[in-house]
């Protein structure tokens, strides 16, 4: 029994080995914070946000005039035939200021198109960030699944180069033939080489979380947490609750707001006058040969027109084409929303239909877990009594570990779909389990 506890210590995901007790371990928390300030994706969603953010705090601006200022000097003298000096005559002054507004039936809807650019903007970035946290979450348990599965292999070249090294001294004592000793040398060869892709495999899922995260060097990661059941109401009964909540058909029902204020927009533009405005005011004055200065004049100007659209009074007119295209795209992204909530219902079907099925499959596979645990017992009974022999026990321990790898992934599967639907309902993991999650025996 003790032989057993060291192998299922051996298999578990997270254990941390003596050697690497200076290696950091990093917690999924900690993962997704470094994203944060790490993932260049993130940064980018950022900055765009940002930059929404202040064009929409900028909508006043629309309707601001737009100021210019001018100056400038100009110096005048004669010059007479070479033998004499130049005669200075003046130094002239001249500035002024204008003004400018423009006013179009669009502007009426400027506050309103900004603030949906905001609203999209930050749907977007979370978005964004939503996706990225659910690749770390992925690649962090995948590593979990990919230790069991090198510890596993680690353990299997080790019994293989133990029943190599047996049969070799068989071999060489004239008990086992040549045909036996190749076989478990081959064996061997064959859980080295596992043993190696299975390492590599693990190093290849840790790039993958330093890639999203930023984080740099070797790391071990935390226990895989305890498995949470879950029973869910009806798909449509949990669209009901949290449909609205959804990323996705948040931004299906921004964009449908954003092409109804386009219509808006384009019947503003079409029917209602535009309107310019200016306002000029110049000067004029300077010094005399005798430095006395004096101004010579002042200007004042303005004016004021009127645009009055027909564009849209005429038929197949290029306001008449902007207005049907505009109704046209209210009906795509209104078919489109129908379609986000159609997709959302079935992502939503396929997450629980996946949950029950990796639920089912766990208890199977943890059965299987103790029907080969006990087998184990038996045979290490019978090795120590001379019964069988150490291949066959250690096939019997590579049972164990199989089956315990498998029952592994199922945990590690059903964790994920968790993750998955929550992100699907837009609520936490945490959320989620302490809403559905059942008490199991």
């Amino acid at each position: 029994m003790k032989i057993l506890h060291k192998i299922m210590m051996l298999a578990i995901a997270a254990a941390i080995p003596l050697s690497a007790a200076d290696v950091p371990v990093i917690t999924l928390e900690k993962a997704l914070e470094s994203a944060k300030d790490n993932n260049i994706s993130l940064k980018s969603a950022r900055v765009t946000l940002n930059q929404a953010i202040r064009n929409a705090d900028n909508a006043a601006g629309t309707f601001m005039p737009e100021i210019r200022l001018n100056a400038g000097l100009q110096a005048g003298g004669e010059f007479p035939p070479a033998t004499q000096s130049p005669e200075y005559t003046g130094l002239s002054l001249n500035a002024g200021a204008s003004a400018s507004f423009s006013f179009r039936g669009t502007m009426v809807k400027d506050g309103e198109t900004r603030a949906i650019q905001r609203e999209a903007a930050a749907l977007t970035f979370q978005n964004d960030y939503s996706g990225i946290e659910q690749s770390i979450i992925k690649a962090y348990w995948t590593i979990a699944a990919n230790k069991v599965q090198a510890d596993s292999a680690r353990t299997f070249a080790e019994d293989a180069e133990r029943q190599y090294q047996s049969s070799l001294e068989m071999y060489e004592s004239g008990i086992a033939d040549e045909l036996a000793l190749n076989q478990s040398e081959l064996a061997y060869n064959q859980a080295v080489l596992t043993q190696k892709t299975a390492e590599d495999t693990l190093e290849n899922s840790k790039d993958v979380l330093r890639t999203l995260t930023g984080i740099d060097g070797d790391f071990l990661i935390s226990s895989l947490p305890g498995t949470v059941y879950l029973s869910f109401p009806s798909p449509d009964e949990l669209f009901s609750i949290y449909g609205e909540g959804n990323i996705g058909i948040k931004q299906s029902r921004n964009s449908l707001e954003s092409a109804r204020l386009d219509l808006e927009s384009s019947k503003l533009d079409a029917y209602v006058p535009s309107l310019t405005a200016d306002l000029s005011y110049s000067y004029r004055g300077g010094w005399n040969e005798g430095w006395e200065y004096g101004s010579t004049s002042h200007g004042l100007t303005g004016g004021v027109s009127v645009s009055l659209p027909i564009g849209a009074m005429l038929p197949g007119g290029s306001a008449d084409s902007a207005i049907k295209d505009a109704k046209d795209l209210v009906s795509i992204r209104s078919l489109a929303l129908q379609q986000s909530q159609e997709d959302l219902l079935s992502g939503i079907r396929d997450s629980i239909s996946r949950i029950v099925q990796y639920q089912g499959s766990m208890d199977m596979a943890r059965k299987s877990l103790e029907s080969a645990e006990r087998t184990y017992e038996l045979m290490n009974e019978a090795y120590e009594a001379g019964l069988v022999t150490a291949s066959e026990l250690a096939d019997t321990r590579t049972d164990v570990l199989s089956t315990q790898f498998e029952a592994i992934s199922y945990d590690i599967n059903q964790l994920l779909e968790s993750y998955s639907l929550a992100y699907m309902l837009n609520i936490g993991i945490d959320e989620l389990q302490t809403e559905y999650g059942i008490r199991r025996e």
